[in-house]
Order: structure tokens, then C-alpha cells, then sequence
């Protein structure tokens, strides 16, 4: 900048011309220079802010990924862990439906071990044949099954036509005392390689339609019989009762000691 009376170069900060004395006054034109650098410096202090707080929306962002990663991983566990709770449900359901407890049962000859849908307890025969020296009989039920074992011990030897005339004399009494039964069909198997009779037939309850399956062995002179009553409407009631009858197992007097 220079004195505008002598023309002395003098500082930008001075208020006088070291010279002549002459009282500095600005221009206009170093006023507005000067304003453009400050503009200038402002306009470049502002974008820099402005990239600043870009840098910085783009760690905020960067942030709020995981954030979102995180409560996907944790929605999956959440879905995941449901379906985990809704397969141990259905199994528990099934498990509940087809669940079977082993019972022995005690003759006087033989003991008898087989799988039970339902809890047995003791039960009474109203009758009481003259040939019958003894007799054992459970019974228990559910919504599902009805479940009956019965013991017969006579006093004579079992031939296997005295076993086929039992189970006739067996569905006939249950046509008596059970209105709606039916005996649709008699055959011959074997359990534990003794000789016996399954016989088939339906029973109707309060409406309601169940399968019968009627086991009959003879062992010695006792004769063993297992009535299974079941609800068809259920998948595994069916599966359930070949099951019982599969599980049947007789031990002979002399082999008690042995079980």
C-alpha cells in the first residue's frame, strides 16, 4: 500500500505515512480485496465443514449397519428358536398320544408282561363260571383307549378248541353288556409260540366309533385275554394297539425264576 499524498510505500496496518504524516485512509478496492479473501476463507472453512459432516453422516451410517445386522441376526434367532419350540410341541404331542407303559400281571400259572396305553387298576367280574378256579382282571381307560386284560385260571387243561369257544363266549358276552359291539372277524396267531385267537370288531359309544382288537392265548390252563378299544379318528391309536399287541410277553410258572 502506498501514501496517497508522497507516494511512500508504507505497511497495511499503518494509520499514518511514516513520512509525511499524511492519515491513511482505505480503499475501496483493498476493502473489497479484502472482503473476497474473507469470503474466500469463509467459502473454504464452510465446504470443509460440509465434507466434515459428510464424513461424518457416513460413519453415522456406518454405524447404524451392524445396528441393523444385529436385529436381523436377532429377528433369525427369534424365528428360529420359535420353530424349534413348535417342533418340540408337535413331538410332545405325538410322544403323549403313542405313549405305552409296561405292566406285569400275575396268574397262578404264568405272569404276563404287555404295554398299557392307560393306567389299570383292579376290577370286578359280575360272573363267575363253574369251571373257573381263578381270575385276574384290570382295566383302565382314556379319550383314546379302553384297556382290559383279564386272567382266567380253569380247572381243567386249555385245548385250542376250548380257546376258540372262549373267545366266541367272550363276544357274545360283550354284545350283552355293551350295546353298539360288533365281532367282525376271528384269527388264528400266535403269542410267544402259544396258540391263540385275535378277533376284530367295532364298538359304538355315544355316538362315536371304535376298533376292537381282542387278543386271546391260552397258557397251561390259564387263558389270557386283551381288549383294546380305540378311537380311530386319531392317526396313532391304529399303530398304537399293533404295538400292545406286539409287546405281549408270557413266562410260564417254571420260568418265573428266569424273568
Amino acid at each position: 500500500m502506498f501514501c496517497r499524498k508522497c507516494g511512500t510505500e508504507i505497511s497495511s496496518d499503518s494509520l499514518y505515512c511514516q513520512l509525511c504524516g499524511t492519515k491513511v485512509e482505505i480503499q475501496s478496492s483493498d476493502l473489497s480485496d479484502n472482503i473476497e479473501e474473507s469470503n474466500q476463507k469463509e467459502t473454504s472453512f464452510m465446504s470443509m465443514v460440509n465434507e466434515g459432516n459428510t464424513r461424518s453422516d457416513a460413519k453415522n451410517i456406518s454405524t447404524v449397519n451392524p445396528s441393523n445386522k444385529i436385529s436381523k441376526i436377532y429377528n433369525d434367532k427369534f424365528f428360529l428358536v420359535g420353530i424349534v419350540v413348535i417342533l418340540i410341541t408337535i413331538f410332545g404331542v405325538w410322544l403323549y398320544s403313542s405313549s405305552l407303559t409296561d405292566v406285569t400281571i400275575n396268574g397262578n400259572s404264568s405272569k404276563l408282561t404287555v404295554a398299557s396305553p392307560v393306567y389299570l387298576t383292579d376290577a370286578k367280574m359280575d360272573y363267575v363260571g363253574p369251571e373257573i378256579k381263578k381270575y385276574t382282571y384290570k382295566r383302565g381307560a382314556s379319550d383314546r383307549f379302553v384297556f382290559e386284560v383279564t386272567c382266567i385260571e380253569l380247572y381243567k387243561y386249555v385245548s385250542p378248541e376250548d380257546l376258540k369257544k372262549f373267545s366266541k363266549a367272550i363276544a357274545d358276552e360283550y354284545k350283552k353288556d355293551r350295546s353298539g359291539f360288533t365281532a367282525d372277524k376271528f384269527e388264528n396267531i400266535k403269542i410267544n409260540n402259544e396258540d391263540g385267537i385275535k378277533m376284530l370288531g367295532t364298538l359304538s359309544v355315544n355316538g362315536t366309533q371304535y376298533r376292537i382288537k381282542c387278543v386271546s392265548f391260552k397258557c397251561f390252563n390259564e387263558i389270557w385275554t386283551i381288549f383294546i378299544g380305540y378311537d380311530p379318528s386319531d392317526d396313532k391309536t391304529e399303530e398304537t394297539s399293533e404295538k400292545i399287541i406286539n409287546s405281549i410277553k408270557i413266562i410260564p410258572e417254571n420260568k418265573k425264576g428266569s424273568s
